[in-house]
């Protein structure tokens, strides 16, 4: 005879059911986060600053100091198909030119009508206007290439990422505790008492 609370069985099987709905939920949560962070990349990218990818260049507007990544953006640079120019990014007001250092990594994207590739970053002290520019695009230094400059677009993929494994593995972590726990009580209960 069983208490009114309902059989020994039953309540482990309560116990599994939570379990597997605490991982389950943290798998949604950990999609979203994931599906969020790209979708905020695409605006990133669309937000971008854009000028044509010649020697003459144009004047972009830099509004805050900080981290900036340049970018170039051509039919076919993310497949390697497109000479990657080199960049100058240069005062209005005849200062010195920014320093600008080689992208340390690959970093490419084709989403939003945009296929480009990182190729420098720099840190910028004094906000205002700069003309950017490049030279050598060979095969791409036609009407439709462009250089754009902003804020990085792979920390916030890498944030994105990281943030989706977290939950992901929070989520097993507490879901799979929990089975664990059910599991032994089950165990346990299924022993035979012992003799008196």
């Amino acid at each position: 005879m069983t208490a009114s609370g309902g059989s020994p069985k039953r309540r482990y099987w309560i116990g599994y059911v939570v379990g597997g709905v605490a991982f389950a939920l943290a798998v949604v949560a950990a999609i979203l986060v994931a599906v969020f962070g790209f979708m905020g990349m695409v605006d990133r990218v669309d937000e971008l600053q854009r000028v044509p990818a010649t020697e003459a260049g144009a004047a972009v507007t830099l509004a805050e100091p900080g981290g900036y990544t340049i970018y170039f953006e051509a039919p076919g640079v993310s497949e390697g198909l497109a000479d990657i120019p080199s960049v100058a990014l240069q005062p209005l007001d005849g200062a010195a030119p920014v320093t600008l250092r080689d992208y340390s990594s690959k970093f490419n994207y084709d989403f939003g009508g945009h296929d480009g590739q990182a190729v420098a970053t720099f840190r910028l002290d004094r906000p205002g206007r700069y003309r950017l520019r490049a030279s050598g695009a060979g095969r791409s230094g036609g009407a439709g290439a462009e250089l754009a400059v902003g804020r990085a677009i792979g920390d916030g993929v890498g944030r994105a990422v990281a943030r989706a494994v977290a939950i992901a593995g929070a989520g097993l972590l507490v879901g799979g505790g929990i089975a664990v726990w059910t599991a032994i009580r089950q165990f346990n209960s299924a022993k035979p008492p012992p003799p008196r």
